[in-house]
């Protein structure tokens, strides 16, 4: 039984290098966390604002870690 695929094959290849160049996160907030990101008045969906939070955190902690290592 041969299932058919919904995709072509060009566009399964496509999906293939996005992900590979890509890094995909999960994210499970608790409840009432896109109420507090709407209530600070930020115009971005939950998904955008873990992006940005993350890239903030990363780039505090490398400064962090370049400071003590100078």
């Amino acid at each position: 039984m041969d299932k058919e695929l919904k995709t072509t094959p060009e566009h399964r290849e496509r999906v293939r290098t996005y992900e590979q160049q890509h890094d995909r996160f999960t994210i499970i907030a608790t409840k009432g966390t896109r109420d507090r990101i709407q209530a600070l008045g930020l115009d971005c969906t939950p998904a955008m604002f873990a992006k940005f939070a993350t890239e903030f955190m990363l780039n505090y902690c490398e400064r962090r870690k370049h400071d003590a290592v100078n």
